[in-house]
């Protein structure tokens, strides 16, 4: 379990100083030209020439400016960056909890008498209890997913509250429950029921998810169109 989690983690690290992008590498060579003009302006003030040494001090600093303004840039980029990865997860979130609330809400519309030896019934019944573990298993599934730079699981836990080993153990004791409604055929009301504990979270967590969602995007816009 401990290598697992281990793997997990480390799909997770993200490499912030990365040769291959132009940006890291203009910023190592501005450091460098930094470093040089700084060096010369030293050794030309030792030797006495206070005008090149000068000269090159400006040009330092101008060095200096110009690293500033990258690293700020940088950070800016990083966290726009961040925050469509998050929205990327949550808006494919979003779709699969409106899949199963859609059916969820199919279900408790249906007329009470329809719950009596319909195999058809069963079916559906079976497909909004898929439905609601789907949200699970995607969460789950995202957690090994190398384009996230958050773990899913945690980040669900900590931001929403939602517990994706508690759903999994309430998700396989109403599959096992589904499965026997076709032979016992138990009242709609009863169905209902076994269906709430986990509804009660997959609605809760959905609202959350929306909330979520708008935040972002409004820190988005307002991160896109700053000046710094």
């Amino acid at each position: 379990m401990k290598e697992k989690s281990k793997k997990s983690i480390d799909r997770h690290k993200r490499k912030y100083f990365d040769l291959r992008f132009p940006h890291i590498r203009t910023a190592l060579v501005i450091s460098t030209l930094a470093i040089i003009a700084l060096v010369a302006s030293w050794m030309l003030d030792c030797q006495g020439i206070p005008f090149w040494s000068s000269i090159f001090a400006n040009i330092f600093a101008g060095f200096v400016t110009g690293l500033i303004i990258c690293i700020i840039s940088g950070k800016k980029q990083r966290k726009i960056a961040l925050i469509k990865n998050e929205l990327d997860f949550l808006n494919k979130l979003h779709d699969a909890l409106k899949e199963y609330l859609s059916l969820h809400g199919k279900l408790m519309h249906m007329p009470a008498k329809d719950f009596n030896n319909n195999s058809d019934l069963f079916d559906f019944i079976y497909d909004v209890g898929a439905c609601a573990s789907g949200v699970n298993v995607y969460i789950g599934q995202r957690t090994f997913d190398a384009f996230y730079a958050f773990d899913p699981i945690e980040y669900c836990k900590k931001k929403f509250g939602y517990n994706t080993m508690i759903m999994s153990e309430r998700n396989e004791e109403l599959r096992d429950y589904i499965s026997d409604v076709e032979i016992n055929w138990p009242s709609k009301r009863e169905i209902i029921d076994h269906f709430e504990p986990i509804h009660k979270e997959l609605f809760s967590l959905n609202i959350a998810v929306v909330k979520e969602i708008d935040q972002l995007n409004i820190l988005l816009e307002t991160i896109e169109h700053s000046l710094l």
